[in-house]
């Protein structure tokens, strides 16, 4: 007889290489999740998207009591997604207080470093940019954020001529994998 625990470990190990059920559910679930936020074009997320995001988008979607089993899982693995999530800033239309767009600066990082100031009323990403154009603004993005991180941002170079890319920060190809997660 062996423990659970000795039988997941790897082969050169002395296990059997077996995965363990739970974390395995949990990536499955993760790769579901991740293809709602990409808005894969695949009838399951079009179905969960229709119901469950009618009105708010995936990033931001609540748990509500009535909501069927499926869909409660995959919002347990909403921060294993959001934490593994990155994006590649084109057109700057995400969000900038709740979308991981700076590398290596936390959502919270940015929140904490912005300096209040009645001018200005940024949402989007977009919003930091010069009029008309993908070049920064680096006046009102030193005047806005901290050290820091205005030079993170100002580090960032917007992709021509394409959306912003969400991709999976584990994964060399920026894909996201069940192994990775």
């Amino acid at each position: 007889m062996k423990s659970w625990s000795d039988i997941c470990q790897p082969k050169r190990c002395g296990g059997l290489g077996l995965r363990k059920f739970q974390d395995m559910n949990l990536a499955l679930l993760a790769k579901q999740y991740w293809m709602i936020l990409q808005k894969e074009d695949k009838a399951c997320v079009h179905i969960m998207l229709s119901k469950y995001c009618h009105s708010t988008d995936a990033w931001d979607v609540e748990k509500h009591g009535g909501d069927l089993r499926g869909w409660q899982g995959l919002l347990a693995t909403r921060l294993i997604c959001h934490d593994g999530a990155g994006f590649l800033i084109g057109n700057g239309d995400i969000e900038m207080w709740d979308r991981p767009w700076i590398p290596r600066k936390s959502i919270e990082e940015i929140k904490l470093s912005f300096k209040y100031n009645r001018r200005h009323a940024f949402w989007k990403v977009s919003d930091l940019f010069l009029d008309g154009t993908k070049a920064w603004n680096e006046d009102i993005i030193r005047a806005c954020f901290e050290e820091e991180v205005a030079r993170s941002i100002l580090q960032i170079r917007p992709l021509i001529e394409t959306n912003d890319v969400l991709f999976w920060k584990s994964s060399n190809s920026g894909k996201f994998s069940v192994k990775s997660a």
